[in-house]
């Protein structure tokens, strides 16, 4: 009986000791029991690792005048579980208690998620949710936007017309802006006109709202909803998905592994600031021999959401930023004309020796909201160069200039006797007998009546549209 009972004990003692490794485990802690001795084998992974997911940034910054959509990449450690997905969720603000309207384990389309929490949010009927952008023909007919609320359409910019209860008619190619204002609230389109006569086409037709961008994905379906998870890639993972007007945006990130049973890491936060960038005039050029400004920007080339306005003032010797006036109202990107576009505009008809002041405004249009951003950019302001007043010499009491270069501008002569200095003080005026013709594109002057044997000191300046310039450098002449 004793030795029974010592291979009894002996033998329990070999069972504890032989199979105490764990047998299965979840993402979040191990578990250990009896196994198998196939089972038995070492997995120090699948026994201590944790799995663990984590965005590159916790902070990122979108541009409404660049994209619509926004990339979160990261690392990650799937440590070898089987299945493993990640789920996403995305907030239009940064209440987390809130619906999501991005939810992949719902489906890869944006969700309808009632005030507060939308990918467009302020005010949302059907017809103002989703920015249109339509393709036209310029013989294929008008379209009719839907208006059961009774807003009212305006053409803000390009080709066509439309009338104040949405009836679009194109009459050209190119790209029109329309604006839809119903009490407080505005909704934009973008129409592109073609050549043709196909009929209208609504070109946004999805709600789609999630893409897997870099690794892996998976795709399932419940029904016809489809829905995509990125997965854990060699310790990487990317996705995208469409974000909407200037506001912050919460996206939570979690990765999943089904491995026995189903376990989940904690939540990791994205927080994104949704922005309209603040324009700049990149280069602002004089072209004397044109007397015009060469006003050149870089915007987001292919995002017709947003509208831009040139304004301009002028200082003169008389007066400082006045004269504001537009150069372009609400042009879209689609305008790619050099000379008249938000990438190069010229700004012909200028004075010499006036500083002209210009400031690039920007406007969001993509999403319906109460008050549309814009932003203006800061003044960059340019003197005209002075007129160039050379003479030829003098015959007699005459004397003999030209100028260039020849504008439509009026020019206002004087000179002072002797004093090469004289501009800012006390001048003569104009000689009776000065005049001038335009001989080889330049105006030749000449004064007569002079003294003889005298040195006079003359300048020039240039007025137009109540602008005065500065005078020009005093040129000599001495009569004979």
């Amino acid at each position: 009986m004793r030795n029974t009972n010592s291979f009894v004990i002996i033998f329990l003692i070999f069972l504890l000791t032989s199979c105490g490794k764990p047998i299965g485990s979840s993402l979040l802690g191990s578990t250990s029991g009896g196994c198998e001795a196939s089972s038995c084998a070492d997995s120090t992974v699948g026994s201590t690792a944790t799995p663990e997911i984590a965005a590159d940034s916790s902070t990122m910054t979108s541009f409404t005048d660049a994209t619509d959509t926004v990339e979160i990449v990261g690392s990650c450690k799937d440590v070898n579980r089987k299945n493993n997905r990640i789920i996403v969720k995305v907030y239009a603000g940064e209440n987390t208690s809130a619906t999501p309207y991005i939810d992949n384990d719902i489906a890869d389309e944006c969700q309808a998620t009632g005030s507060g929490n939308v990918l467009k949010s302020g005010f949302e009927p059907d017809e103002f949710k989703i920015t249109q952008n339509i393709l036209m023909s310029v013989g294929g007919g008008n379209y009719v936007y839907p208006n059961t609320l009774g807003a009212v359409f305006t053409l803000i910019s390009g080709p066509g017309g439309i009338t104040a209860g949405g009836v679009y008619t194109p009459t050209v190619a190119g790209v029109a802006k329309i604006q839809a204002v119903y009490g407080s609230y505005y909704a934009f389109s973008t129409i592109t006109i073609q050549a043709g006569s196909a009929a209208p086409i609504v070109k946004i037709d999805t709600n789609k709202c999630f893409f897997v961008t870099s690794g892996i994905g998976l795709t399932e379906y419940d029904g016809s909803v489809q829905k995509i998870y990125p997965q854990c890639f060699n310790g990487r993972f990317g996705f995208s998905f469409k974000i909407g007007k200037a506001q912050k945006y919460k996206a939570r990130i979690k990765l999943r592994t089904i491995d026995g049973t189903l376990s989940d890491t904690a939540w990791n936060d994205v927080t994104i600031s949704r922005v309209l960038s603040t324009p700049v005039l990149t280069t602002v050029s004089q072209d004397t021999s044109n007397v015009r400004m060469i006003i050149e920007s870089t915007p987001a080339r292919f995002n017709f959401g947003t509208i831009y306005t040139l304004a301009r003032t002028y200082t003169d010797i008389y007066a400082t930023s006045a004269g504001l006036v537009q150069l372009y109202l609400n042009q879209t990107t689609s305008e790619i004309f050099e000379g008249f576009s938000v990438f190069k505009y010229f700004d012909n008809g200028l004075v010499e020796g006036v500083s002209y002041n210009y400031t690039l405004q920007s406007t969001d249009t993509n999403w319906s909201t109460t008050s549309p951003v814009s932003l203006t950019s800061a003044v960059v302001t340019k003197e005209m160069p002075l007129i160039k007043l050379n003479t030829t010499g003098a015959v007699g009491t005459t004397c003999f200039f030209n100028i260039s270069p020849s504008t439509s501008n009026t020019y206002e002569w004087a000179f002072a006797v002797g004093n090469p200095a004289w501009i800012g003080t006390t001048r003569a005026g104009i000689p009776t007998g000065t005049s001038c013709v335009t001989s080889g594109g330049n105006p030749i002057c000449n004064a007569s009546g002079l003294a003889a044997a005298t040195d006079y000191y003359f300048a020039v300046r240039a007025s137009n549209n109540g602008q005065v310039g500065k005078w020009s450098d005093t040129v000599r002449c001495r009569t004979q």
